[in-house]
């Protein structure tokens, strides 16, 4: 069975390098098919794989958001030169305000 999450990455490159990371992306079975097609997958290795990926192109940020199969499992990480940052969403609601009823 496993734990389906639909993923989403987004970078920025000068077009060689931007051309050379979609070249990559698509070589790779995994990646492609949670990136170039994002299709949910599970993807267990995705923090060490985009680590290991973005030491491929040091001046790089790439932003890989995360929606799994519960509600709040929503999350982005950050990659540059081998370094990453995870941030998992927080879900809170506006205070009832009585005057704010219609």
């Amino acid at each position: 069975m496993g734990y389906y999450t639909k993923y989403e990455l987004e970078y920025k490159a000068e077009v060689l390098i931007e051309e050379t990371i979609k070249e990559k992306i698509h070589s790779d079975e995994v990646m492609r098919y949670a990136i170039e097609e994002q299709q949910e997958t599970k993807w267990y290795s995705w923090e060490k794989d985009m680590i290991k990926f973005s030491l491929q192109f040091p001046d790089v940020l790439f932003t890989l958001w995360g929606n799994g199969e519960e509600n709040e499992d929503m999350w982005v990480a950050y990659f540059k030169n081998g370094k990453s940052q995870v941030r998992k969403a927080t879900i809170s609601f506006v205070a009832f305000s009585e005057k704010d009823l219609e």
